[in-house]
């Protein structure tokens, strides 16, 4: 459970929280950190292909800082970078 006003900030009451349930896909460590990465399945638009990767990136970067606040609490090491696996146009790219 975490606050309501960490993900909604129209919540004001830190009393109010939220169950928030979700499978990290993956995560590597290395010597300098981790390295966060989930699988998305959705439909890329190949006709605006920038457009496109930068509208997933802006629905998913909420995700993967839950996944990596997660990992962060659970880890003496941070998470140092997050991936989109966006298999149907196979690229990685990096969430900032």
């Amino acid at each position: 459970m975490i606050s309501a006003n960490n993900l909604f900030h129209n919540f004001n009451d830190v009393n109010d929280k939220i169950l928030v349930h979700g499978t990290i896909d993956g995560y590597f460590i290395d010597d300098d950190g981790i390295i966060l990465f989930d699988y998305k399945t959705d439909f890329v638009d190949r006709s605006n292909l920038e457009l496109a990767i930068n509208n997933l990136k802006k629905k998913y970067a909420g995700q993967l800082s839950l996944y990596a606040s997660a990992l962060n609490n659970l880890s003496d090491k941070k998470v140092k970078a997050k991936y989109l696996i966006l298999l149907s146009i196979n690229k990685i790219v990096k969430v900032d």
